[in-house]
């Protein structure tokens, strides 16, 4: 590894010889803690649209989105490699047959489809979803990998974010997806006003213990949207957010105690100007990510620093 972090692009230059670009895929599917499964509303800090605010609308159909995406992409940056990424909700919670033509529509909808990334939950793994995938990955020799949303390693903070889903379900979830030989990408947030920096030294032991090369992370910033839960009590001074110089902390403690093989897909969160309450202390993403890589130089910090093969402290109170 070269600099302060794995980064993800550098995975892909590894793995395939070039950088592999993401087609973001917008389909129309629900989430258990929205239907009344697990909850209503969501977490608190989801918005109507989800994660997907940069994709196209999900009524337009899968294999359009796909090639108007590639089109803009591919010119713009010379891309010749494309991993569908299937973004907003929970990708994998919807009827199978459904599911099957989703996943079959994507890989058959262009040239140069080298991957699949599915954004779900931890307590949406489902085996016939992944022996589908395996049968997928084998006919067209394309990698997977399940994007799965675990935010805190904190019950606490879980419950108050309204996640519905404990850290036993990704814990459980993980093993299941990595026994298909898929990878896991986890996302987490590292700007909550309810989790400290421990939180995120026990969450990189956990995610080392758990995961290696082919697995990335996306350490998200936390963003504000007007409209949510979270919004309402931003507004109503409810909590205070975590200053910048706090995110450096956090950030780069996480970075120190992680293995040195998992790739950082991302280290900050962006959202729609238009509905953004907050958003990165009002800063450019790229400032704020520069201010990172300046505080770990600064301070020695790189990737791993404090990881090793019996570091994994942080598993204790994480039971499958």
């Amino acid at each position: 590894m070269e600099g302060l972090y794995f980064k993800y692009s550098d995975l892909q230059k590894a793995l395939y010889g070039q950088k592999v670009y993401k087609l973001p895929v917008n389909y129309a599917v629900s989430c258990p803690n929205r239907d009344g499964t697990k909850g209503y509303g969501g977490c608190i800090f989801c918005s109507e649209k989800g994660s997907s605010h940069e994709a196209h609308e999900n009524t337009v159909e899968i294999s359009s989105q796909i090639i108007k995406n590639k089109e803009y992409i591919g010119p713009r940056y010379g891309a010749k490699l494309f991993d569908v990424y299937f973004q907003s909700y929970t990708n994998t919670y919807m009827p199978l047959d459904i599911f099957k033509g989703m996943i079959n529509t994507a890989v058959n909808a262009t040239d140069g489809i080298v991957g699949l990334s599915i954004s779900t939950r931890p307590d949406c793994i489902d085996e016939r979803y992944l022996d589908f995938l395996k049968e997928i990955k084998e006919k067209y020799s394309v990698g997977i990998t399940i994007e799965l949303g675990l935010q805190s390693v904190n019950e606490r903070t879980l419950e108050k974010i309204n996640r519905g889903h404990t850290l036993s379900d990704y814990v459980k979830s993980v093993i299941l997806i990595k026994s298909y030989g898929f990878n896991v990408c986890t996302h987490m947030i590292s700007t909550l006003p309810w989790d400290t920096e421990n939180d995120l030294i026990d969450g990189a032991k956990m995610i080392s213990a758990l995961c290696g090369y082919g697995d990335s992370v996306k350490i998200h910033t936390l963003y504000i949207e007007d409209g949510t839960v979270i919004g309402e009590m931003y507004k109503n001074g409810e909590f205070e957010m975590p200053d910048m110089e706090e995110y450096f902390i956090r950030t780069s403690s996480f970075l120190a105690n992680l293995k040195p093989d998992i790739a950082i897909s991302r280290l900050t969160g962006r959202v729609s100007s238009e509905t953004a309450l907050f958003e990165n202390w009002g800063r450019s993403h790229w400032v704020v990510e520069d201010g990172l890589r300046e505080y770990m130089t600064q301070n020695g910090i790189i990737q791993g620093i404090n990881y090793s093969d019996g570091n994994t402290g942080g598993m204790g109170r994480f039971r499958a």
